[in-house]
């Protein structure tokens, strides 16, 4: 029976990608994937880790996931040195109780050493899934990520959109700048950076660790105001009837907004005004936003996003390097219908 170590470097091969490409759409360390392929699990901070990124690894290369972890489990209770099969083995004749409490004595005895370890194992880091639901950032960490010397983030800051450059990634330090400065990040530590000194962090950055000259940390990035013509546009959509139709019934039913990203971009939502959301992409990912009554957006590299709205396609066409958005329905005294209508703001 094949490992799951060969059926990943096989499967990888024949696609003709490097461990170092998949890394980098997968955001798992190059290290652990070198791992998986060598069937050397003893690298892995606990078991989780091991399923999870197994998962991961196997749903990019489009294999059955469930399939290779159900290998890798056989292979493990196979090499497993436990004496279960002798214990549970059918006796034909009379059994004295006294051994049977014995052995279950006994088995306790290591059983609970074991689960003591095992339940003190670290839990997993979140791990990035096709549909990116773990890039929404709420004021937490982002999912653990690697940056290599020369990868950049879109910061957007009061509508002004500069980049925050790793400028150095070595084993003693990390170094980024934005607007002109430059920062020193040590190793192991979380580091909050307030570019425009309005008190607000703009970026926080956790550098875990650097290995292969990529740093291993989560990057979050500040929450940022929507610009007033974003905020006030709902009246001037209802009054005006500004926005395009893309949707008309006799009732309501739930706003869905589904946002690809086919480059880096960072967005920035409101819903029915009162709930927000940050995130930030990179290619492929997707998220989807739910709302009752508006939803209002911003995003750095509009033009690096595809929109749908209610399975209806959006097109988003602008040079500059933030734009807004808003979709809100509208019902019509005239017909007394209602309407999803979608604007883009210039």
């Amino acid at each position: 029976m094949e490992t799951v170590g060969q059926i990943l470097r096989a499967a990888r091969e024949k696609r003709g990608d490097t461990i170092s490409e998949i890394a980098i759409h997968t955001k798992i360390g190059s290290r652990y994937l070198s791992a998986l392929e060598e069937d050397r699990y003893e690298v892995f901070p606990s078991e989780t880790h091991i399923t999870g990124f197994i998962r991961s690894y196997a749903k990019y290369l489009e294999i059955d996931p469930d399939h290779l972890i159900g290998i890798y489990k056989r292979i493990l209770l196979q090499e497993a040195p436990t004496p279960i099969e002798e214990l549970t083995a059918p006796r034909k004749q009379h059994v004295n109780p006294a051994f049977l409490i014995a052995v279950f004595v006994g088995v306790l005895i290591v059983a609970i050493p074991v689960i003591f370890i095992v339940g003190h194992k670290k839990s997993p880091s979140q791990i990035i899934e096709d549909d990116s639901q773990s890039s929404r950032q709420k004021d937490a960490a982002s999912p653990e990520r690697s940056f290599a010397q020369g990868d950049f983030i879109p910061i957007v800051i009061a509508g002004d959109e500069k980049r925050m450059v790793f400028e150095s990634v070595t084993p003693e330090r990390v170094i980024v700048s934005y607007g002109g400065g430059r920062h020193t990040l040590t190793i192991g530590d979380t580091h909050t950076l307030d570019f425009n000194k309005d008190g607000n962090f703009d970026v926080r950055i956790h550098v875990k660790n650097v290995n292969e000259q990529r740093m291993l940390g989560s990057v979050t990035i500040g929450k940022q105001p929507i610009p007033e013509d974003a905020a006030t546009t709902n009246q001037t959509a209802e009054n005006a009837g500004a926005g395009k139709a893309i949707l008309k019934s006799d009732e309501q039913v739930e706003i869905r907004l589904t946002i690809s990203a086919n480059g880096i971009a960072t967005v920035n939502t409101l819903r029915d005004n009162n709930e927000r959301s940050d995130f930030f992409l990179k290619k492929g990912d997707k998220i989807t936003i739910l709302a009752k009554d508006t939803v209002q957006l911003t995003a750095s590299n509009p033009n690096n996003l595809l929109l749908n709205l209610n399975n209806v396609n959006l097109s988003v066409d602008t040079r500059n390097p933030a734009a807004g958005f808003i979709f809100k329905w509208r019902r019509n005294p005239a017909d007394g219908l209602y309407y999803l209508e979608y604007e883009q703001l210039r």
